[in-house]
């Protein structure tokens, strides 16, 4: 018997070998594709999330602007009716006022206490203005707050959720 392989056999071997290395080759692939098939995956869920956060982002802040605006636009009629208001007692006091300087001497203390009265009145609609605007502002600023806040809650809702369904 004779060592050497029949020249067959030299074949096969080398078809063998050559399909165990496309073989490699394709499992090496396939594990790169997957690799890559999870890398696409994890960028698709940090551009949803980050879709979400913007769209939560843009949603808050449209409703925190209207909800300044709606703000100043009660300011403003609060204070047209605070002015409106404050003219009329104005008004009348100045009326009372000119009375009282054309009467005799007796009634001129009434006259100084209608004109102190009109300074009381200017001074605390000036003050209800001021309180108008502090207030105004602080409700705004609450507001901003608690938009934020709800804006980290729902983001971590989503990444919760996404998290679960395992992008």
């Amino acid at each position: 018997m004779n060592s050497e392989k029949p020249e067959g056999e030299d074949n096969i071997s080398l078809v063998a070998n050559k399909l165990q290395q496309y073989e490699d080759e394709i499992v090496k692939k396939a594990k790169q594709v997957e690799q890559e098939m999870f890398q696409l995956k994890e960028q698709k869920l940090e551009l949803l999330l980050k879709m979400f956060k913007d769209q939560l982002a843009k949603d808050y802040q449209n409703d925190i602007q209207k909800f300044k605006q709606d703000q100043e636009d009660e300011q403003k009629k609060n204070e047209q009716s605070l002015n409106k208001e404050k003219n009329m007692k104005l008004e009348k006091i100045e009326k009372m006022s000119a009375n009282i300087a054309q009467q005799i001497k007796t009634l001129q203390l009434m006259q100084e206490d209608i004109l102190e009265k009109k300074e009381e009145i200017e001074n605390s609609y000036l003050a209800a203005l001021e309180y108008l605007k502090k207030e105004t502002q602080n409700n705004i600023l609450e507001f901003q707050q608690r938009c934020k806040a709800q804006i980290e809650n729902k983001v971590k809702e989503f990444k919760g959720q996404v998290s679960m369904r395992n992008f």
